[in-house]
């Protein structure tokens, strides 16, 4: 139990604020993995974790991390039954729309997190949502983004994400990086009427959750 704890904390640490962890680059083998380093706190200051009770295939439901900075964080957290604290794993973050957030007067998407510390993530994928983070620090980290919307989503539209994929590409080029450069860091993926339909589905912003299941969409992401 005090194994997890410690889990939950430093996961939901680096999931807001960012200011706890690190990315180690590669170890001997090439492979790129994630470590968080939990800074230590006087013991008035220090955050605490309320620990979910209840699962929903195999996620731990409801976690609450207390900040003294930021109030309560409420996320969701599924530890693989391998992990045994003896090696480092990768943090796969998600920010779910209206239906998952604790979000009145915030609006936080996760471009805004990665706007802020970009080196902390190995890559992003931008779901049917529009950007609402600084652009600079993402092109001078080159942290690789993936852009996916349905051509005509209800709610944004493609526009958002073809603007942000503009400025992205913007900078990379005044930076002096070629097309094939680029195109390995900025990827463009607008989804057509026939891709979601083809699926059954008729609502373009709803059916942003069929990207979950796309090879090539997930398939590169977990490819970085």
């Amino acid at each position: 139990m005090r194994k997890k704890a410690a889990f939950l904390l430093a996961a939901g640490i680096i999931l807001l604020s960012g200011g706890c962890g690190s990315i180690n680059s590669t170890d001997t083998t090439g492979t790129e993995r994630i470590s968080i380093d939990t800074v230590q706190k006087p013991e008035e200051e220090a955050d605490s974790v309320t620990e979910g009770t209840r699962e929903y295939r195999g996620f731990i439901l409801d976690n609450v991390l207390h900040s003294a900075e930021y109030g309560d964080i409420h996320y969701n957290l599924y530890i693989p039954d391998s992990y045994d604290g003896s090696k480092p794993y990768a943090v796969f973050l998600t920010l779910p729309g209206y239906e998952g957030l604790y979000f009145q007067g915030v609006g936080e998407t996760m471009s805004q997190v990665l706007g802020m510390r970009p080196d902390l993530f190995t890559a992003y994928l931008h779901c049917s949502s529009q950007w609402d983070g600084a652009y600079q620090p993402v092109a001078e980290s080159r942290t690789p983004v993936y852009l996916v919307v349905g051509e005509h989503d209800e709610y944004y539209g493609a526009e958002p994400s073809i603007e942000a994929y503009e400025n992205l590409h913007s900078l990379y080029r005044q930076a002096g990086l070629t097309e094939e450069e680029i195109s390995d860091l900025l990827v463009l993926d607008i989804k057509s009427t026939d891709y979601f339909e083809s699926k059954g589905v008729t609502v373009q912003h709803g059916g942003g959750s069929l990207f979950s299941e796309d090879k090539e969409v997930m398939g590169w992401l977990f490819d970085r």
